[in-house]
């Protein structure tokens, strides 16, 4: 089996790949797990007298999600931080292996022995549920044991893509911190789709009654369980574009913004396909596509300050960038524009649509949801909270630009907290509700004394540390330039 496979991964011109095969699936390995699975197997049919197959079920799917997806993530973040702990990572940049290649050599190389096991419980599991219902129908369980393989191709890809920006931020430090930082980013992620799985389970589980609801998309009616199926094909594909591009500029390949404008891109389109009358409270908001747009914004503003605590922001890098961006060196300047930056100015695109939406097509409510109040708490909502976003990245900038910046982004959470949470709560105490909106996004537009002028908070605030933000960078500037 093994020589099956070395030949396979030199036909595929990968000799990562073929690397991780001889390291990880050794013939003690390859016999013991086997074995393991079958005395369980034969001690379960053993042992339980009535309808084995649930739990045959049971000891698939959950073996699978520990072996396949935990020990599988533990095996993707181990094949990079041991490369560099060894001192062999620099070799592996140098030995011209394409980043594709790469990327597969070790999402699939280092996980093999776990995708060995998984897939045998897999089968397990598909053992168990046809023993269990005869009558079911075999398209579900394909969807499901595919669902089930996508999500653990997805965790291992954010272990992989978490350490990479993280060793993409600090320069490849490996601080002893690294690993459980990765782990805990995975496991947040874990939690995300621990939160989806009972919803995902129950699509399945009304789909094996026969009681499946059927989704429209553009149109289109769809079953829910092969929109559960096709929405997790889609996480994953984008998940390995995000290690591809990751490790591209690990191995000093020039990456463009255009992979994150159109990952934000797909997403839009692709839940705008969902969009129905229920988005705008069956009529009293007016348009759904109202609704839809705030949603968009809201979750792009999300992303400016994800992507904003994962990027570089020292002072070195915003001197390549000033650098090529004075020399009109497009191509340098695009592979450097830091994607919270991409993010933004999606943000700004689409709260622009909202606002002429907004005054175009007005909002249809009445008395307390009236479409005076509404049109202007949606106007001080978006102008607010861009204002507030450019305040932070401001701040988050400033920080880092300092010459002792180790714990700038830390920092920099620090103050959000006592911004966002603290000085709001202080305030609602020590006055009234309305104090708030000087520290928060403006998100009501129902009291009859807010307008406008509570905008002259956000845009102080803003002006402010973009100001502060400037006159350090010169500063710094100066300061590397002349030695």
């Amino acid at each position: 089996m093994m020589k099956h496979l070395e030949n396979y991964s030199l036909h595929l011109g990968n000799p990562e790949l073929t690397r991780n095969f001889w390291q990880e699936l050794t013939p003690h390995r390859l016999i013991a797990i086997p074995i393991i699975l079958g005395l369980i197997v034969m001690l379960i049919n053993a042992s339980v007298r009535s309808n084995p197959g649930q739990i045959l079920m049971g000891v698939g799917s959950t073996g699978f999600l520990f072996v396949a997806v935990f020990w599988g993530m533990k095996l993707a973040s181990d094949s990079l931080i041991q490369e560099y702990s060894e001192g062999t990572w620099d070799s592996q940049r140098m030995s011209g292996l394409l980043p594709m290649q790469m990327v597969w050599g070790k999402l699939l190389g280092s996980t093999v022995m776990a995708w060995y096991a998984g897939l045998m419980l897999l089968c397990l599991f598909i053992w168990g549920a046809f023993s269990a219902n005869e009558s079911l129908n075999p398209g579900l369980v394909i969807k499901l044991t595919l669902c089930m393989v996508i999500f653990a191709v997805t965790m291992h890809a954010i272990c992989m893509s978490s350490l990479l920006a993280l060793w993409r931020k600090r320069d490849r430090q490996l601080s002893k911190n690294m690993r459980g930082t990765t782990i805990g980013l995975a496991l947040i992620a874990v939690w995300f789709g621990s939160a989806v799985m009972p919803f995902t389970g129950m699509g399945f589980y009304r789909a094996s009654r026969g009681e499946e609801p059927v989704i429209a998309w553009f149109g289109l009616e769809i079953s829910l369980s092969s929109i559960l199926l096709v929405t997790a094909v889609c996480m994953m594909v984008w998940m390995l574009i995000s290690v591809w591009q990751l490790m591209r500029s690990e191995l000093q390949f020039r990456n463009r913004p255009w992979w994150w404008l159109g990952f934000l891109l797909f997403w839009m389109f692709y839940l705008a396909g969902f969009v129905n009358e229920d988005w705008g409270f069956k009529g009293r908001l007016g348009s759904p596509w109202l609704s839809y747009l705030l949603g968009c914004f809201l979750c792009i503003v999300l992303t400016v300050y994800i992507q904003l605590f994962f990027a570089r922001k020292d002072a070195m890098t915003w001197l390549r960038f000033s650098t090529a961006f004075k020399h009109r060196d497009w191509g340098k300047l695009s592979n450097l524009f830091p994607a919270w930056g991409t993010s933004y100015l999606v943000a700004m695109v689409v709260g622009v649509i909202l606002l002429v939406w907004t005054m175009v097509m007005p909002f249809a409510g009445s008395g307390y949801y009236s479409a005076a109040n509404l049109t202007l708490g949606t106007v001080l909502l978006v102008v607010s909270t861009l204002l507030f976003v450019l305040r932070d990245i401001a701040l988050v900038l400033w920080l880092n630009l300092a010459e002792k910046n180790r714990r700038a982004d830390a920092a920099a959470v620090m103050y959000l907290v006592v911004l966002y949470m603290l000085l709001p709560w202080l305030l609602i105490s020590m006055t009234s509700p309305k104090a708030s909106f000087l520290f928060l996004p403006i998100f009501e537009g129902l009291y009859s004394d807010v307008s406008v002028l509570y905008l002259l908070s956000p845009l102080l605030q803003a002006a402010i540390m973009v100001g502060l933000v400037l006159d350090r960078w010169k500063s710094r500037k100066g300061h590397i330039l002349n030695g």
